[in-house]
């Protein structure tokens, strides 16, 4: 267990939390989570995903596409167990903004730039969760890839702590102020839908 003094709040290692998420994963977490970004999936066109922190890097826990009918962009070569550096994702910031602790670990090694747009610069990169500490959700817009953006809101269970829920959508498809205005509300409501599911599941 790791002591964030900062925020004031104790954070579960992931090798603890090992236990915790192999047996959800056991239980079938594409049970228990998958209907809900299917759904979100089917309603905005885009993936959706949920990860946990794993130390610099963010790993996938879910990813669903859009079905075939709808689906307007050319997914990222992204699947369950992939780890992505935390820095560059929208679900990255997420759950950096929930850990003084886990940011200064990030920012301790050189960021690395993934396109163009990739932050690489630590303060900056403090900025910039400071700032989703302040609204709740982050938005990440062709730093991990170009043509995509992602945005994210945390998922809140006290029985697995630090979880991500991330949509990414392609940047022709929605503006940032459209993604913020009709995109967000719909990743809180099924973060909210994922977290009763995760609470009641054995």
């Amino acid at each position: 267990m790791t002591v964030d003094a900062g925020a004031k709040r104790y954070h579960l290692t992931p090798a603890v939390l090992e236990l915790g998420y192999a047996a959800l994963r056991s239980l079938g977490i594409g049970a228990t989570v998958t209907p809900f970004l299917e759904q979100l999936a089917a309603q905005t066109g885009g993936v959706t995903n949920l990860s946990v922190l794993d130390g610099r890097d963010i790993l996938y826990l879910a990813r669903v596409a859009p079905p075939p009918e709808i689906r307007r962009l050319v997914t990222m070569r992204i699947s369950v167990g992939s780890r992505i550096p935390a820095h560059c994702t929208a679900m990255g910031r997420i759950l950096l903004a929930n850990s003084d602790v886990a940011l200064e670990a990030v920012v301790a090694a050189p960021l690395a730039q993934l396109t163009p747009k990739t932050n690489t610069s630590p303060e900056t990169l403090r900025r910039a969760v400071e700032r989703v500490k302040e609204l709740g959700y982050s938005l990440v817009e062709e730093e991990l890839a170009l043509g995509f953006t992602g945005a994210s809101v945390l998922v809140v269970t006290s029985k697995f702590p630090g979880l991500a829920l991330g949509l990414t959508v392609q940047t022709t498809d929605y503006t940032s102020a459209e993604i913020t205005e009709k995109l967000v509300p719909l990743l809180r409501e099924t973060a909210e839908r994922v977290s009763s599911a995760l609470s009641m599941s054995d």
